[in-house]
């Protein structure tokens, strides 16, 4: 069984003892406990770390009104690194955790030594999706957290991707996403909507960009990120043919190859842009 830790409120475990490090960040409705059987997996090679973002301790009490930003979120993350001595890493985030990873490219880049967006964008929400975010802080002020998370299910992947996933993990994301307080879910969708494009951040970067794109995600399309997998130096896209939201359960092989093909070719593309 993993064994999770604490350091100044941020519930986080480590695996593996030696290789590059490696960061996995949830998404929105997540906590760290998503990436456990992936961890593993990755660990054989690398050090691994996950941590809970803020608002996403699981049965963690938090108060009406609170309030952060993906900043907030960025700097929870970096502090933890300062903490376990890995200062620069390969920062992975699913989702939300995608925006708090390119949040540190623009504020901390010295901090990554590779960037992975798992299902992510670093387009902001536009008017429709602002829209959708505020009508889902309603439900959830409202007190229908249950309503909720089954809107959100239905929208992480499609009946044929839950079959696949089976009813056990079905069940344990639903329960994740339940033990999530609506306090910290609602601060999250206020962060989510107020952040700022990040598409700048990834002009030109050299640091190495892994894109790793579900054919079938309907939140976070192929077609919109069209214009911007070319824009760093060096780039890496797999596109899981079969996965929407959720390829880490979807096709869990297809997902850990592509990172592990990213982090060998990544020292290449490092000692070239060094020559």
């Amino acid at each position: 069984m993993i064994q999770y830790k604490d350091y100044q409120g941020i519930r986080y475990f480590t695996l593996g003892n030696s290789g590059e490090p490696i960061v996995l960040l949830h998404g929105f409705c997540e906590h760290a406990g998503i990436w456990e059987d992936f961890a593993e997996r990755l660990a054989v090679s690398h050090q691994v770390i996950a941590m809970d973002l803020l608002g996403h301790t699981p049965d963690a009490d938090i108060p009406d009104n609170t309030y952060f930003t993906i900043d907030d979120m960025a700097d929870r993350v970096v502090v933890l690194l300062e903490h376990l001595n890995h200062i620069c890493a390969t920062v992975i985030g699913h989702s939300m955790g995608g925006y708090v990873a390119l949040n540190m490219l623009k504020r901390y880049p010295d901090y990554l030594s590779g960037l992975g967006l798992f299902h992510s964008t670093p387009y902001p929400d536009d008017e429709e999706k602002k829209n959708s975010r505020n009508r889902m802080i309603t439900i959830l002020k409202e007190g229908r957290k249950a309503q909720f998370i089954e809107l959100q299910m239905s929208k992480l992947t499609d009946e044929e991707g839950w079959n696949k996933i089976g009813k056990i993990k079905q069940d344990e994301v639903f329960d994740m996403m339940f033990s999530i307080h609506h306090n910290g879910m609602i601060a999250a969708l206020e962060a989510m909507r107020d952040r700022k494009s990040t598409v700048e951040t990834l002009m030109g970067t050299p640091v190495p960009v892994l894109f790793i794109l579900g054919k079938k995600d309907s939140i976070i399309p192929v077609t919109s990120l069209q214009d911007v997998l070319t824009s760093p130096l060096y780039a890496y896209t797999h596109v899981i043919q079969d996965a929407a939201h959720l390829g880490m359960f979807e096709n869990p092989d297809a997902c850990y190859s592509a990172i592990k093909d990213f982090m060998k070719v990544k020292p290449l593309w490092i000692k070239q842009d060094h020559e």
